[in-house]
């Protein structure tokens, strides 16, 4: 299961899909609620009842970027691979950097930042026993304070030089670390 971050679409992730699949992980790379061609609204509602249908899939593996990566977490996967993962629905910065960031213009919700505002409210915050978490050099403050938990609860944080929130998901230094992340969980078995 690979899950794209707010603002953005399964073609933005589709690369790390490819990464499991290549594998031999069984890849699903959905467009969320309110994203690319699902014409459902983002709300505080769509979001988990779109998990629940996702858990009904029986993954093992999560991938999941910002927003995606929050829903991963409510997934029953057994590994988990995730990036820039926001703790809260709270961001700073110019509204020009928030538009830059957040690209709220591409989502389909009552107004701009309301349905992940009360998306990411919605969601429980889990950190199962182990996982990796991604977090990019320039990442925004909320997902530095989660790398930090996930830190404290025993996951493996990686800072990723040279990125930022948007081009994480994007860079060589990501899909190493999957394939390095895959490979270690298989040689566990």
């Amino acid at each position: 299961m690979v899950l794209h971050g707010y603002g953005s679409h399964k073609e933005e992730v589709l690369g790390l899909g490819l990464a499991l699949a290549k594998a031999g992980i069984k890849a699903l790379v959905p467009d969320l609620p309110g994203h690319g061609k699902n014409l459902t609204p983002l709300t505080g509602e769509s979001l988990p009842a779109f998990g629940r249908a996702l858990k009904e899939e029986g993954f093992t593996w999560a991938v999941g970027h910002s927003l995606g990566g929050r829903l991963a977490l409510c997934l029953d996967a057994h590994h988990f691979f995730l990036l820039s993962v926001p703790l809260k629905a709270s961001f700073s910065g110019s509204r020009t950097q928030m538009l830059r960031v957040l690209r709220a213009r591409w989502v389909r919700e009552e107004k701009p930042l309301e349905g992940l505002s009360s998306a990411l409210n919605s969601l429980p915050l889990h950190w199962p026993p182990e996982g990796m978490l991604l977090l990019a050099a320039r990442d925004l403050a909320t997902c530095r304070e989660a790398a930090e938990l996930a830190r404290r609860r025993g996951w493996q944080v990686e800072v990723v030089k040279g990125t930022d929130h948007l081009n994480l998901p994007q860079a060589p230094a990501t899909y190493a670390l999957l394939e390095t992340f895959i490979r270690e969980r298989r040689e566990r078995r």
